[in-house]
């Protein structure tokens, strides 16, 4: 369960790191350094890919590895070319609000893997609480004594007839 939470806490992504990075204000810019490169439709494309793959992964953990950041960029590149084709521009937003979806990202992520732990938690708590209570079944004749040398009748017609 541990692996799976620490998995679901693995929140790195390449595209949005950079894409935050290029948008902090930083000495290099007050030096009258170029501006940072706008985040083309492909990059748009993965970094939407992997934040939905973040959160998701709490309640499908084959997320993590069927939709690893790879492929996600190689879905990115092949739908940001087709939005490049018909002229949509997905960077604009994305360029704005960098620092607030690297942060929910990150606190989205975190709730999502809490929320799958308890849930976890809750589930193995009540299987075990769903288990029968093991009982101790009598022997046929009462007694398993008694069952070895023929059971009470037996032992009382044995007693009759010595007596």
């Amino acid at each position: 369960m541990s692996e799976q939470i620490e998995q679901q806490n693995d929140l790195h992504s390449p595209v949005l790191d950079a894409l935050v990075a290029d948008h902090e204000p930083v000495a290099a810019e007050a030096e009258g350094a170029a501006p940072a490169a706008e985040l083309s439709n492909a990059d748009s494309v993965a970094m939407g890919l992997e934040l939905a793959v973040t959160f998701g992964k709490g309640y499908f953990p084959s997320l993590a590895s069927t939709a690893p950041p790879e492929k996600c960029r190689q879905v990115g590149d092949a739908l940001g070319a087709v939005l490049d084709k018909y002229g949509v521009q997905t960077a604009g937003w994305l360029a704005t609000y960098g620092a607030e979806l690297q942060a929910l990202m990150v606190a989205g992520g975190f709730g999502v893997a809490v929320y799958a732990g308890i849930k976890a938690d809750i589930a193995a708590r009540e299987k075990e609480e769903a288990k029968p209570v093991p009982t101790v079944a009598p022997s046929p004749a009462g007694d398993p004594g008694l069952a070895e040398t023929g059971g009470i009748n037996h032992q009382l017609q044995a007693v009759a007839a010595h007596g």
